[in-house]
C-alpha cells in the first residue's frame, strides 16, 4: 500500500502526554456527548464518518471550553462520550493525521492547529516535496473509505471533477506553489488564475493560463481587499480561544491577548510593512509548507467542494497576514517562521469554523487588451501595503 503525504510532516506524532490537542479534543468530545447528531458525508453509508470534520469541531469547542476555565475531561468520561461515534473516536486516536483512500493510494492530511505540525512547518526547507511510503505510515491509522470509491470530487455544487483530473490538477498546483523563481504573491496569483479557469470551464484546462500583468494586478487587488476586510474582533476572540495551540511557541502570553485585539484593529498596512515585508524570503518555506499541505488535502478532508476549498485557502492566506503582523506588533519583533505558521493555522481554522460566504477570484475580462509588463510590477508583499 502506498501512502502519500507532505514530506516535511514525515513522522509528526501528537502524543497524549505533552500535546495540547488531546485535552482540547477530549473536552470537545464530552461537550458533544454521545447522543449528538453525527455529520453525514456525501456517499457515506453510515458505517463511518469523515473524522476530520468532527474532530475539528471538537478541537475548537474543547479549546474554547478550556480557555473559559473549564475542567480537563476525565478519561473515563471521554471514553463514554466517544462510544459509538466512529468518526470522533478515529480522529481522537489519530491526531493530527487523517487518512482516506484515493484510488490505489492512501492520502494523509494534517491539522495545522496541532503544535507539532506547526513546529515541523516552521522548520521546513523543502516544503513542497511529497513523500511516498510504500510500507505505509508509521503509526496505526483509521482510513476513511468513501462508499463506492472516490471516482469523482465535487468541483462546485453542480459539477464534478474526475479523480484522475483532480490528481493531475493537484500536481500542477503543487508545482506552482513550489516554484522558487517567483515570489509567494506571484505563485498565489498563478494558482488563483488556474483555479478560476477550472471553476469557470468546469474542467481541467488544456494548458495552464499564463500569469499576465492584468491577472496579477486583479489578484493583488482581490487579496488586498480580503486583508482589509478582516473581521478583527472575531479573529482576536478566536486567537484567544485557541491560545493553547500557538501562544507558547510564538512567545505571546495570555496576559498579552488584549493587546492582540488592538494590534489587529490598527493600521494593518503599516504593521505588515514594518514586521513582515523585509522578511518575506525567510518566510517563503513556511508559506510553501502550509500551502502544499492544504493543496494535498482539499477538498476531501473538509468534505466540501473544490471551489469552496480554494476560496477558503485564499481567505486564510489573506487573514494570516493580519494575524502575523499583529502578533509581531504585540511582541515588538519581526515575523519569523514560527509566528507565520501560527498565523496561518489560526487563519485556516478561523475561516473553516466561521463557515461564512466567501468571494472567489475571477480572471478579469478583456485579456486581449494591452496590460502592464510583468517586469514593471512589484510582486512583493510590500505592494499590498
Amino acid at each position: 500500500m502506498q501512502v502519500v503525504f507532505p514530506a516535511v510532516l514525515d513522522g509528526v506524532v501528537c502524543d497524549g502526554t505533552s500535546c495540547a490537542c488531546r485535552d482540547a479534543v477530549a473536552a470537545g468530545a464530552v461537550l458533544a456527548g454521545g447522543a449528538a447528531k453525527r455529520r453525514r458525508t456525501k456517499g457515506d453509508t453510515g458505517d463511518a464518518a469523515l473524522p476530520a470534520v468532527e474532530i475539528e469541531a471538537a478541537l475548537v469547542a474543547g479549546s474554547r471550553h478550556l480557555a473559559a476555565g473549564g475542567a480537563v475531561a476525565d478519561p473515563s468520561v471521554v471514553e463514554a462520550a466517544l462510544a459509538g461515534r466512529t468518526g470522533l473516536r478515529a480522529g481522537y486516536a489519530d491526531l493530527p493525521v487523517f487518512a482516506w483512500t484515493a484510488g490505489a493510494t492512501v492520502e494523509l492530511s494534517f491539522r495545522s492547529i496541532c503544535p507539532r505540525v506547526q513546529a515541523a512547518l516552521a522548520a521546513a526547507d523543502e516544503a513542497t516535496a511529497l513523500a511516498n511510503a510504500d510500507g505505509g505510515w508509521r503509526q496505526p491509522l483509521h482510513v476513511f473509505r468513501h462508499a463506492g470509491g472516490l471516482d469523482t470530487l465535487r468541483l462546485t455544487s453542480r459539477s464534478k471533477l474526475s479523480l484522475q483530473d483532480y490528481l493531475e490538477l493537484r500536481e500542477i498546483t503543487l508545482d506552482l506553489i513550489g516554484d522558487p523563481t517567483s515570489p509567494p504573491l506571484a505563485r498565489l496569483a498563478r494558482l488563483a488564475a488556474l483555479t478560476a479557469v477550472v471553476v469557470d470551464e468546469r474542467k481541467l484546462p488544456a494548458q495552464i493560463p499564463p500569469l499576465t500583468g492584468r491577472i496579477f494586478l486583479a489578484f493583488r487587488g482581490f487579496l488586498e481587499g480580503r486583508v482589509a476586510s478582516a473581521p478583527v474582533e472575531q479573529m482576536a476572540a478566536f486567537a484567544a480561544d485557541l491560545h493553547m495551540f500557538w501562544g507558547d511557541a510564538a512567545g505571546l502570553s495570555r496576559t498579552q491577548l488584549p493587546e492582540l485585539l488592538n494590534a489587529l484593529g490598527g493600521d494593518w498596512r503599516e504593521a505588515v510593512h514594518a514586521r513582515l515585508v523585509d522578511h518575506e524570503k525567510d518566510l517563503a518555506p513556511a508559506f510553501e509548507g502550509w500551502l502544499s499541505m492544504r493543496l494535498l488535502a482539499v477538498p476531501i478532508d473538509r468534505d466540501t467542494t473544490l471551489q469552496r476549498a480554494w476560496a477558503e485557502l485564499f481567505e486564510a492566506w489573506a487573514l494570516s497576514l493580519r494575524y502575523a503582523a499583529a502578533i509581531a506588533e504585540v511582541l515588538d519583533e519581526a515575523v519569523n517562521p514560527t509566528i507565520m505558521v501560527a498565523a496561518l493555522a489560526l487563519a485556516e481554522h478561523f475561516v473553516s469554523t466561521s463557515a461564512q460566504p466567501l468571494p472567489s477570484f475571477s480572471v478579469p475580462g478583456d485579456l486581449h487588451e494591452r496590460g502592464p509588463r510583468m517586469a514593471d510590477l512589484d510582486m512583493t508583499l510590500e505592494s499590498i501595503c
